[in-house]
């Protein structure tokens, strides 16, 4: 029996590679499959009496990495470095916005002003905040005198469509955080499922992080 046409059912899968460049505490590599991405490492190298500003395709760190740049081989990124302080602006992601990095001299104060406001496909760009966890909003400008990063908030809004029974409020929701289950609208003639689609072909998991508008 000859077998025409046939070809393996293996997904291809990448390594993508970590070099601290001087440095110590370069994260693990990690694999993923064609066409994937990765996310940017959330734990930075240390270099005595050196800054990290980025992860770079080269070496001598002239070329910053886009972490949604789609994986299509092996390849290493490597730590960039400098001695001066760095203002750092993180995306949504947690991956530094290398072009607005703003660098200067130790044991001096920087004013920084507010860079162009990112922005995401369906999110809502919702602020600069001093924590990855959003607690303190930043007003600019603002005097640091030390290496400081700031974290781009994003929001999307959860829209109900309760199908005529009653209403029901929209939910403003954080970036790959959860929407709450709304209590819902009564009816004397029928109980509440929530669908993802009008078709009502899967069921809401109110557990699943929110990415965007939905």
């Amino acid at each position: 029996l000859t077998m025409v046409g046939c070809k393996s059912n293996d997904t291809e899968t990448f390594t993508v590679t970590f070099d601290a460049n001087g440095g110590t505490g370069a994260p693990d590599a990690v694999t993923v499959t064609s066409g994937g991405t990765i996310t940017a490492p959330t734990t930075e190298p240390t270099r005595d009496n050196y800054t990290f500003t980025a992860w770079y395709t080269d070496a001598d760190a002239t070329a910053a990495y886009d972490f949604s740049t789609a994986v299509t081989s092996d390849f290493t990124l490597y730590a960039g470095w400098t001695d001066k302080n760095a203002v750092k602006f993180m995306d949504k992601d947690g991956a530094v916005i290398s072009a607005d990095t703003v660098l200067f001299d130790k044991d001096t104060t920087c004013s920084v002003s507010a860079p162009t406001d990112p922005t995401a496909d369906n999110l809502t760009f919702a602020g600069w905040y001093t924590e990855s966890t959003f607690t303190n909003a930043v007003t600019f400008p603002v005097d640091v005198t030390a290496s400081t990063t700031y974290y781009a908030k994003f929001t999307a809004t959860v829209t109900f469509n309760t199908n005529g029974i009653s209403s029901v409020d929209s939910q403003i929701v954080t970036y790959n955080t959860t929407a709450t289950k709304p209590t819902n609208p009564t009816s004397d003639y029928y109980t509440v499922t929530w669908y993802s689609e009008s078709s009502f072909e899967n069921e809401v998991d109110f557990s699943t992080s929110i990415t965007g508008n939905k």
